[in-house]
């Protein structure tokens, strides 16, 4: 439901960097809580995957948009693509 808010975002205003910036900050913190929580807090870690999701995709919608403008040139566009999801999903 929010991808769209956070791709207009993304597009439409000088924000990019910040949403991306901000993000990726987020999740990281979103992650290391998990680290710390034991199951018996299994509630917690259920609401943090939530927010998690909802920061990962405004992290990638960020991501996107830069990938998007590196190059005009179709096969390089295609390579670059492939491997930014190569290491996203490695990562």
């Amino acid at each position: 439901i929010l991808t769209p808010v956070f791709g207009s975002i993304v597009d439409h205003t000088p924000h990019r960097k910040i949403i991306g910036q901000g993000s990726a900050i987020l999740l990281s913190i979103v992650k290391g809580m998990e680290i710390f929580l034991s199951e018996s807090s299994w509630f917690i870690i259920s609401v943090l995957q939530v927010v998690n999701f909802v920061i990962y995709n405004a992290y990638l919608c960020a991501a996107f948009a830069y990938t998007a403008e590196l190059s005009t040139i179709p096969n390089e566009q295609t390579r670059f693509n492939s491997r930014f999801q190569t290491i996203n999903y490695i990562s």
